[in-house]
């Protein structure tokens, strides 16, 4: 797992080629005119999904891990709370959907990451994160502007 600001994210080029391809598509700032939904960036191969996300409280949001994507989560406006545990820490809730890539995993103990405009996450198959949870002030129905950009393994 990587968090950082997108000024930084030069640093992270050498990862793969899609993930600097990713963080230099928010870094230059093209996300704050993308409307809602799924905008291919090389088709299945990486994408970004362009979110308005409630948040809510940390009791109520779920862990989640995938195994053929890594995500790259990124804050266009507002702060959440992401957490972030390793998926060993964690036992299977109800399976893996391999149509969805989405695995939700029990409850457990694990960081909460605070993510304001221009941080991002990077999330490895062994890096289960639970998104959408309100940060400390933010009142109730509070929302946050995401990219989350998919970037196949």
């Amino acid at each position: 797992m990587v968090k950082d600001s997108i000024q930084n994210a030069s640093l992270y080029q050498s990862l793969s080629p899609r993930i600097a391809r990713a963080l230099e598509f928010a870094r230059s700032g093209a996300l704050e005119g993308l409307a809602p939904g799924r905008h291919d960036l090389d088709g299945d191969a990486l994408y970004v999904m362009v979110q308005r996300n409630a948040l809510g409280r940390w009791a109520d949001a779920r862990w989640e891990a995938h195994r053929r994507y890594i995500d790259i989560q990124f804050v266009i406006s507002g702060q959440q709370i992401i957490g972030y545990c390793d998926i060993s820490q964690l036992a299977p809730d109800k399976g893996y959907d391999a149509e969805r890539d989405l695995e939700f995993l029990s409850d457990g103990d694990g960081a909460h990451l605070l993510m304001r405009k221009g941080d991002f996450a990077i999330f490895f198959p062994q890096d289960a994160h639970r998104p959408n949870v309100l940060a400390p002030g933010l009142d109730a129905g509070a929302c946050v502007d995401m990219a989350v950009f998919k970037v196949l393994i």
